[in-house]
């Protein structure tokens, strides 16, 4: 999972944050996912545990106050919090500045930190300069409010910029102050006005790093605004399930357009010489609704050039080698999507479904950087370089699985994913034992220090149609990703791994386990004690704060039935059992609370 920087998107936000977003994302790639967060979310949804930094950008007004105790407690426990267009106040008296209820409380120094103070400027001074401390000089900036810090500073707060005017200091622009553990930045003027502006970035980057996020080195690439090809290929064993696709989709024209539920296919067959116009086409669109989709038959695999970022002949002879039998049933690993950029590769299949009524059961989607992703909850999921995200399409009859235990799907599919990291293939048994599950459906490491960080996360959506349960199970794993991000190389740096042999295993150990779960009607009983071992919360407390007055019990398993959660209240003898889907779960914090 990668690290997220949030940007407020209530209704007192300006109608600037498209360009807003689209300029942190390309100061912030490839390091952290930049995305919109709700007031809801903010106050229901378990976002915390992987959020970076949280931005409030330009606001109208701010009277929220379930969202500044939302706030409140992220920046108290660690939290860093960047204001952007505001002004604010550093003092050790709680300053009654405006109607909003945005305001902070340093334990260790005494202060408060207040944020809306906002001016009416003059006219001659509307427009100024703001330098940074390193500095950088940012021109014809509108002086949209000031910021104020009584008393001396120190280790706890400090100025990062300052207004000027032919070199005189004029006051202060920007900066930053510890809250308890966290770290809150205010940047009064309104910068948001001038983001193309050179200056404008390297200000902000400076800001950023003041605020603890590890940007990257040297010029960055831009993110790839458009998905690219998609090949869709099979063990050479298996071609005649490649052309049984094309011919459910029609394929027989260069290209044949498909236009499904969501998006458009440009349908081509595999030619070597086709390949570099159809890339250049693809480069070229602005509608990332317009897939062009290349069919590898007859067992031909594309060239490494154009697919440089995924080896799929390793792939397919790692699977090979780590299957125990051969059969001529479909199997995981035998048809692949691969695109190296797509919008998600779970919603190129359920959003589209004449192209998901085209592949066989047991298809993989997968790809190197995901545009859209898909989280929990509505989160964005993007995938930068070095982690891996796929999706698997399964199918049983509605007569053969009880459709009560669906539920029991994203615990088998992060058991697997565990105990595949165990393999030699990836980590081994010791470095291995330290990627554990989170329940519902995150899979987290545990460092050296005790601290445990999400590295994965798999999201589950089943439909129905035709006496079938259509099962997509879309994950994103961090395998060789840089810091900031946490991936499975910093578990052990002295093995050579790889993203395709790291696939191939999760797919080998996930296909032996759901075999098994199908044959036994979706019970969980063959597995359950193995998912204890594995996840994190064995008699763990938690406060559930969905009761009146709100209630300490203790985890004591899931349910066979219906797999909730199981606690057990500290004062009380009866069982409360919670569902995933009616609860917002932050169990890392220790609560669980009611979804609104």
């Amino acid at each position: 999972m990668n690290l997220n920087v949030l940007v407020y998107s209530g209704p007192e936000a300006s109608q600037s944050l498209s360009v807003t977003l689209s300029t942190l994302k390309n100061i912030l790639f490839p390091h952290y996912a930049v995305q919109l967060i709700t007031p809801q979310a903010v106050c229901t949804e378990p976002w915390t545990d992987n959020c970076a930094l949280f931005i409030l950008p330009r606001l109208r007004s701010f009277n929220n106050a379930r969202v500044a105790s939302s706030l409140g407690t992220f920046v108290e426990n660690g939290g860093s919090l960047l204001s952007l267009s505001t002004g604010a106040t550093f003092s050790s008296v709680n300053y009654q500045i405006t109607p909003s209820p945005l305001r902070f409380y340093d334990k260790s120094s005494g202060n408060y930190l207040c944020l809306g103070l906002s001016v009416v400027p003059e006219p001659e001074d509307d427009h100024v300069c703001i330098r940074s401390f390193d500095g950088n000089v940012v021109h014809d900036v509108h002086k949209n409010a000031r910021c104020q810090i009584f008393g001396s500073q120190g280790e706890r707060v400090q100025t990062l910029a300052n207004y000027i005017k032919d070199d005189a200091v004029l006051g202060i622009a920007a900066f930053s102050c510890s809250i308890c553990s966290g770290r809150v930045a205010v940047i009064a003027p309104s910068v948001e006005d001038i983001l193309e502006d050179h200056a404008t970035r390297h200000f902000l980057a400076f800001v950023f790093r003041q605020l603890g996020l590890v940007l990257p080195t040297g010029r960055s690439p831009s993110p790839t605004a458009s998905p690219l090809p998609q090949f869709i290929t099979s063990l050479p064993s298996k071609s005649s399930v490649i052309t049984a696709i094309a011919n459910a989709l029609s394929c027989h024209d260069q290209p044949t357009i498909l236009r499904d539920a969501a998006d458009t296919f440009s349908l081509y067959k595999y030619s070597e010489d086709d390949i570099p116009p159809i890339f250049e086409k693809a480069r070229s669109e602005t509608d990332t609704r317009n897939i062009y989709i290349i069919i590898c038959t007859e067992g031909v695999l594309p060239v490494r050039d154009q697919i440089p970022r995924f080896d799929l002949r390793l792939f397919y002879d790692t699977v090979l080698s780590l299957r125990t039998a051969n059969s001529d049933a479909s199997r995981l690993g035998d048809i692949v999507i691969y695109g190296e950029s797509v919008t998600s590769t779970q919603t190129l299949i359920e959003r589209n479904p004449q192209l998901m009524a085209a592949l066989p059961d047991r298809t993989v989607s997968l790809a190197s950087r995901q545009l859209t992703g898909r989280g929990r909850g509505g989160n964005v999921w993007l995938s930068p370089t070095g982690s891996l995200a796929f999706t698997l399409l399964l199918r049983v009859p509605l007569t053969q699985f009880p459709g009560s235990k669906l539920v029991f799907v994203q615990y088998i599919f992060a058991l697997a994913l565990t105990e595949a990291c165990r393999a030699d293939t990836i980590l081994g048994a010791t470095a291995g034992s330290r990627v554990r599950i989170k329940w519902p459906n995150d899979v987290y490491a545990v460092l050296d220090d005790g601290e445990k960080k999400k590295i994965a996360g798999i999201l589950v959506n089943t439909s129905f149609s035709d006496g079938q349960i259509h099962i997509l199970i879309g994950c994103g794993l961090n395998v060789l990703n840089e810091a900031p991000l946490l991936s499975l190389r910093h578990l052990d740096n002295t093995r050579e791994l790889s993203i395709e042999r790291t696939a191939a295993q999760i797919l080998v150990t996930f296909e032996e386990m759901w075999d098994k779960f199908v044959a036994e009607r979706g019970s969980f009983d063959s597995f359950d004690d193995l998912y204890f071992q594995r996840w994190l919360h064995s008699d763990q407390l938690v406060t559930i704060t969905t009761m009146t007055p709100p209630c300490t019990a203790r985890i004591v398993g899931i349910t066979a039935d219906h797999g909730r959660l199981r606690v057990l209240p500290e004062r009380g003898d009866k069982f409360i059992d919670l569902q995933p889907d009616g609860n917002s779960f932050d169990l890392m914090a220790g609560l669980i609370r009611a979804k609104t």
